[in-house]
């Protein structure tokens, strides 16, 4: 099981940041897997949220998606360019295997 892309799209307004991930289960059977979504700043520091999900994934491509609500956002300025790192990890079963993929955003100053 992998992530294949990671999407996260904040919103100035409600300080939630809606997450998609596409995970690919490579396996010919449903697989259990654990999914964890977690936010902090980009630029290093301790995790602000994080939101655990676990689910049966059939074969193929899965549209996972989950929510992070952030208190009081940062919002990105031109003399303020703050970012949000939003990060998933995807584990199967008992294995010890697992995938991670991370993708940097930021909350707009006024709503889009």
């Amino acid at each position: 099981m992998r992530i294949e892309d990671l999407y996260a799209a904040p919103d100035p307004r409600t300080g939630l940041i809606r997450i998609e991930a596409n995970v690919r289960n490579a396996s010919p059977a449903t697989t259990r897997g654990r999914l964890e979504f977690t936010v902090a700043a980009a630029a290093g520091g301790e995790t602000l949220q994080a939101v655990k999900i676990e689910r049966g994934l059939a074969p193929g491509d899965s549209l996972i998606k989950a929510e992070l609500k952030i208190d009081q956002p940062h919002p990105w300025d031109l003399n303020d360019p703050f970012l949000y790192r939003v990060s998933a990890r995807a584990e199967v079963g008992s294995v010890a295997s697992m995938d991670e993929r991370s993708v940097r955003c930021r909350v707009p100053r006024f709503p889009i």
